[in-house]
């Protein structure tokens, strides 16, 4: 069992994915990253653990399983949030009604900024440590904290700046092109 987020490395996740394909892994949990267009193969079972928000959403997830073979499973456990008992009390909601494709708001500046540090932590070759406990001076009585790795990644940031930017540009660009 591995975990696929946008947590992982991509070269990771893709290992992970092939690994997943190929038959060498029989377990692979996942956020969204999987949602959209990717082909893993013949998956035969989905298991959600929550209702997704939209019925567009639901049927990306659960249209993994099944799609060589023409036969899949697919099981979604409901919490006890208002959302998931609308999905467990009427579960038809799922899968009718109006669908639109997931979309990102761009004039919602905390969902961009959080895309853009995405986005400039997946370019970097400097890394975040693996524990919040490598920016503690002592982990028992800290002190202060330790800004080392954060220098690490503020200094390639800036050493790559214009490389960084260009690129972002061009992923705005590419869009506004599929788009037009």
């Amino acid at each position: 069992m591995k975990e696929h987020s946008a947590q992982i490395d991509g070269e990771e996740r893709a290992r992970r994915e092939k690994d997943f394909k190929e038959g060498k892994l029989d377990v692979l949990v996942c956020t969204p990253t999987l949602e959209l267009g990717v082909d893993i193969g013949p998956l035969l079972t989905v298991v959600l653990r929550n209702a997704p928000l939209m019925p567009a959403n639901y049927l990306q997830r659960v249209g993994r399983a099944g799609r060589r073979l023409r036969i899949g499973f697919v099981s979604t456990f409901c919490g006890p949030g208002p959302h998931d008992r609308h999905a467990f009390e009427d579960p038809a909601w799922l899968v009718r009604g109006e669908f639109r494709p997931p979309h990102v708001r761009l004039d919602n500046p905390r969902i961009v900024e959080r895309h853009l540090r995405s986005f400039l932590l997946e370019e970097l070759d400097a890394q975040l440590p693996g524990r919040m406990v490598a920016f503690l001076d002592d982990q028992r009585e800290p002190t202060r904290r330790e800004n080392e790795e954060l220098e690490r990644l503020y200094a390639e940031a800036e050493r790559r700046r214009d490389a960084l930017v260009g690129r972002l540009a061009g992923l705005f660009e590419a869009t506004a092109e599929r788009a037009g």
